[in-house]
């Protein structure tokens, strides 16, 4: 099921401006795939650290000083920022191109076939001059890649190819070109069924963002389509994304508050056992009071429909969903919104380390299946909250 995110905050003017616990950028050669800048956050030098790295790819026809340039430009400024607020744990991006050594071709075509030579690169040139170079954590769970348009493409690409190297994906405006070029609005269930294949028993977090006013937002969007029908890999809310921004177009000041709003949750997800809101529930009597309650969600408030089942119904709220019953009997000593529902992974694992902390699930782990059509089988457990609120534990099983 296709969940979008439209709320993409703009970025503070603060994070524009210089600081004075800033980072550096310095330039890196490497043999036979050009040049890279790289940002290496503040105290690099006076620690011993290691860290994770966010392989940054340009788009078609440029550069990696698109990024970086050689004062350090603002993505510089925006890193420090948001590592300094805490907002984001210090990490290394490095900004190569997929262009090889020499004059390149630039155009359509010669940009397509060097980022179908990307994923080579970076299996043997690349990621080890990075991990020699610097005190990187070099494994998969602390190595992610995103990129803008054709980088994008090579973000796709690398999902295909790379998996084993990278479990982190941010690919901006563009989509996947493995079966052709425009091949994710061309050939979107195939491309779909593809990717769906190459995650197959993956541990990957995969967050797709672009503007509705983006030339590559149509093949971008029916290729997230596509895959939402892929439930079976693709868990909208959990290990994958997709945000919207309305009016984003083409350009890099918006990739670069796509950046500054999904950076931050790089690298930190796996670690908190609860992903997300999945759903609020409503109870409601049938009849009248029903269709009043359909009328202000779908009209009023424009929640489009994504299930319907005899009980009840749910709505789309743009990252999360609406549970609106229809066999309740009007009575309202817990008030209308009856709990909150939070996608979790590993609901038993939460459930029993709610119960430790002493506080009561009243209904186990179970596995469930909602009657909708197509069916949608999950594993919840519900507990009750420190105020007495209501939670559910929600996991998707596709």
């Amino acid at each position: 099921m296709l969940t979008v995110n439209r709320r993409i905050p703009a970025i503070p003017e603060n994070c524009l401006e210089p600081c004075d616990r800033h980072g550096r950028v310095e330039h890196l050669e490497i043999p036979g795939c050009g040049r890279a800048r790289v940002y290496l956050p503040f105290g690099y030098d006076e620690t011993e650290l290691r860290y994770s790295v966010f392989v940054l790819l340009h788009g078609g026809g440029g550069t990696p000083e698109a990024f970086f340039p050689e004062e350090g430009g603002a993505l510089a400024r925006i890193l420090d920022c948001l590592i300094n607020s805490g907002r984001m744990a210090p990490l290394i991006v490095a900004a190569p191109t997929y262009y090889p050594d020499g004059p390149a071709d630039t155009g359509i075509e010669g940009s397509r076939q060097a980022v179908v030579a990307f994923p080579a690169a970076l299996r043997e040139r690349i990621l080890p001059l990075l991990d020699s170079r610097y005190r990187t954590l070099p494994d998969r769970d602390h190595r992610g890649i995103g990129g803008f348009s054709m980088g994008a493409v090579a973000t796709w690409g690398a999902f295909l190819e790379d998996r084993d190297l990278f479990r982190w994906y941010l690919p901006m405006s563009g989509d996947c070109w493995a079966l052709g070029r425009l091949g994710g609005s061309s050939r979107s269930r195939e491309t779909a069924d593809l990717l769906a294949e190459a995650g197959q028993g993956r541990d990957f977090f995969l967050h797709a963002v672009t503007g509705d006013r983006d030339i590559a937002f149509p093949n971008l969007n029916a290729q997230m389509e596509a895959m939402a029908e892929r439930g079976d890999v693709f868990r909208f809310g959990s290990n994958t994304r997709y945000s919207l921004l309305p009016g984003g177009v083409h350009d890099y000041p918006d990739i670069l508050r796509y950046i500054a709003f999904a950076l931050p949750e790089f690298f930190t997800r796996r670690a908190r056992p609860v992903s997300g809101v999945h759903h609020i529930s409503l109870k409601c009597a049938d009849g009248p009071l029903f269709e009043e309650t359909m009328r202000f969600y779908r009209e009023l408030l424009g929640l489009t429909l994504v299930r319907e089942w005899p009980d009840g119904v749910l709505l789309d709220c743009g990252n999360a969903l609406l549970e609106i019953f229809r066999n309740g009997e009007g009575i309202r000593e817990k008030g209308a919104i009856r709990h909150i529902a939070f996608a979790a992974e590993d609901v038993d694992g939460l459930a029993e380390r709610i119960r430790a902390a002493g506080y009561e699930v009243f209904m186990s782990p179970r596995d469930i299946v909602i009657p909708s059509d197509p069916p949608l089988p999950a594993r919840i457990a519900f507990c009750t909250g420190p105020l007495g609120e209501e939670i559910e534990l929600f996991h998707e099983k596709g």
